[in-house]
């Protein structure tokens, strides 16, 4: 190991650091390994029941579960109570350039961009 700033950093062989990760460099592309892409989704998403540690981080009151077997008990009503929208596949095709143009005018308007 070499020392450095950081702290001990594992040296190459021949002892020289090895080089430092930038830009897509930082991620693993070519392994057989990918336990990562589900693995942190899963924790997430509270494992195979909702009960594990990662969703209890995020579900706080006014999170709604994207799960269709978890309820969000700090929530004071239901989803289906909060008066939401139904999914209009349709309706937002027909209407999304329209939006986006709207959101595109405002947007080039603000002075806080």
């Amino acid at each position: 190991c070499v020392a450095s700033a950081a702290g001990e950093v594992p040296a190459a062989p021949g002892g020289e650091l090895p080089p430092a990760k930038t830009g897509d460099d930082r991620y693993v592309w070519d392994t057989k390994f990918h336990y990562g892409d589900w693995m942190f989704p899963s924790y997430m998403m509270g494992g195979d029941d909702g009960s594990g540690e990662g969703y209890k981080k995020v579900m706080k009151e006014g999170a709604w579960s994207v799960r269709n077997d978890y309820n969000n008990k700090k929530n004071p009503f239901s989803l289906a109570e909060s008066g939401t929208v139904p999914l209009n596949m349709e309706g937002i095709y027909d209407n999304y350039l329209d939006v986006s143009d709207f959101w595109t005018y405002w947007h080039d308007k603000s002075p806080n961009k």
